[in-house]
């Protein structure tokens, strides 16, 4: 069990940045709450597969 606890840590980080990144109001407010939602997903997918530099002005997680 204790080995599964930090197993995707990592990835689970990028993922949370990567949304934090993708939220601002330009898209916030651009999109319908489906495009939106469907808009982030593919916005995360790329950056986990392709991996790209994102400042978000936060340093921590």
């Amino acid at each position: 069990m204790r080995d599964e606890f930090g197993k995707n840590t990592g990835v689970s980080r990028l993922y949370r940045r990567y949304q934090r990144a993708f939220r601002i109001p330009e898209n916030l407010d651009y999109y319908s709450p489906e495009d939106f939602k469907r808009a982030q997903r593919k916005f995360i997918k790329l950056g986990l597969t392709r991996g790209f530099e994102i400042d978000t002005g936060l340093d921590g997680p």
